[in-house]
């Protein structure tokens, strides 16, 4: 049987918006009551999801552990904000935000539960700052909704039913979803080109379907309303895997596929996860590659080898595309143990050699590939935006290409681009953060091909 456990990255090239009412979605629920019995909320938002014409699926605590609750998924709802979440499953919940899951985070009263430790890291992690001020014990009826949350599908301007909470205050990337007398209790975290959003409110009993169902499906409602990845990558092996203590080495293999309308440029890369959680890598690397619209590559046959020096212990073979180093758009992985227990079946392994596949090879595959034959500028999206807004150049050759931001008075307020880029589509964030609301000017130029100017509105 093939094994695979995946973990998707956030795009930053070419997106494409869900259409809610039309498509129905793999939820992710993360299971609550095992922790604290009284904590039940995972059975509501399951119901609530169906309800929608959803697919919730429930999940234990412990794939926090190892992110495969990421692959399968649309969205993902923690529906405890009680159960234990360490480190290592506080970076796994912002691994799924890069992959461009939208989560769902209950956060509570206490400030110092790991819910609000992992909010509090999240919004510090993507440039934000955080500050919990305090917590209230009482009745904070009624208390008032503001932003998406209050009106995406229901208007739902305020609510009772509301007893405790934590409240604070966070930087421009955070908006307020609750609010009672001058304190916040409920934020929604904004998505950028590099990942996706988070929400959080800081009790349990505020998104009960006894008292607020039309909450919890404006929450789900603004969750699959973001944008998502096209490019994907592939890597799986047939049964499990099983290394001497002395070293050896597997067969796998990989592919990338390009869901979207315009061909891709992407480096892609080999790396694995230690079993004390480092990554080490990359193993194999190849750069400039090209995928067109539509298109699939061919599936790549691979070896790798693991070293006797190794230690054991449960490993995690990563295969990565995007631009090297950073954004990732994509990741694909499955698992392999290395034994305690010495076996003499083979010739010892010293080395971590990848082979299989080169950068030769792997051009003359993607050189069938059709890159577009048009330059052209997109348009941007969302448009009026705040705080960012995204959009993408197609290049049919390698090209010099300029991208200026300017305001109504002609100033320069932002360069995009500013050199040469390969062919393919290209995608650029316009950053709102320091800039004055209002009317700005984005202009692409690439001498002797391109020329042309959008409009961009900036509210807050």
């Amino acid at each position: 049987m093939i094994s695979k456990l995946r973990f998707l990255f956030a795009a930053t090239f070419v997106l494409v918006l869900i259409a809610v009412a039309a498509n129905a979605a793999v939820i992710a629920v993360i299971e609550s009551q095992s922790f604290n019995a009284t904590h039940d909320m995972d059975q509501e938002w399951m119901n609530v999801i169906a309800s929608m014409g959803h697919t919730p699926v429930l999940y234990p605590q412990s794939s926090l552990d190892n992110g495969s609750f990421i692959s399968p998924s649309d969205a993902v709802v923690i529906s405890s904000g009680v159960i234990p979440l360490s480190f290592m499953r506080r970076q796994m919940i912002i691994e799924a935000m890069y992959a461009g899951r939208p989560v769902y985070l209950q956060s509570e009263r206490d400030p110092g539960f790991d819910t609000n430790i992992a909010w509090e890291e999240m919004v510090d992690w993507f440039g934000g700052s955080w500050t919990w001020q305090g917590s209230d014990a009482g009745n904070l009826d009624p208390i008032f909704l503001s932003g998406v949350i209050s009106n995406t599908t229901f208007n739902i301007p305020s609510q009772t039913y509301f007893m405790d909470g934590a409240y604070g205050v966070g930087s421009q990337n955070v908006e307020t979803t609750h609010h009672w007398a001058d304190k916040e209790y409920g934020w929604l975290l904004t998505r950028t080109a590099d990942h996706a959003m988070c929400v959080t409110n800081t009790d349990q009993d505020w998104v009960r379907t006894t008292s607020n169902p039309q909450l919890m499906e404006n929450y789900i409602n603004v969750m699959l309303g973001q944008l998502q990845s096209n490019l994907q990558v592939e890597v799986w092996t047939s049964g499990s895997i099983s290394i001497p203590n002395s070293g050896g080495s597997f067969n796998y293999f990989a592919q990338v596929n390009n869901h979207g309308p315009f061909a891709m440029t992407y480096d892609a890369w080999i790396r694995v996860q230690l079993p004390n959680g480092n990554l080490f890598g990359p193993l194999q690397m190849f750069t400039g590659l090209n995928l067109g619209a539509f298109s699939t590559t061919p599936v790549v046959p691979l070896s790798q080898n693991v070293p006797g020096f190794a230690p054991p212990g449960q490993y995690y073979l990563h295969g990565v595309i995007g631009q090297y180093g950073w954004p990732i758009t994509s990741i694909d992985a499955f698992g392999f143990q290395k034994m305690v227990v010495a076996q003499n079946d083979g010739a010892p392994v010293d080395n971590w050699a990848a082979t299989g596949l080169d950068q030769t090879t792997m051009s003359e595959e993607v050189e069938q590939i059709v890159l577009p034959t048009d330059y052209s500028l997109g348009d941007p999206y969302p448009n009026p935006f705040n705080p960012s807004t995204n959009i993408s150049v197609t290049l049919p050759e390698t090209a010099t290409l300029s991208m200026i931001v300017y305001d109504l008075n002609g100033r320069e307020v932002a360069t995009l681009a500013d050199g040469e880029f390969s062919a393919g589509v290209h995608g650029f964030t316009v950053d709102g953060h320091g800039l004055a609301s209002g009317v700005y000017f984005l202009r692409a130029d690439s001498p002797g091909h391109l020329s042309e100017t959008r409009r961009l509105v900036l509210m807050k």
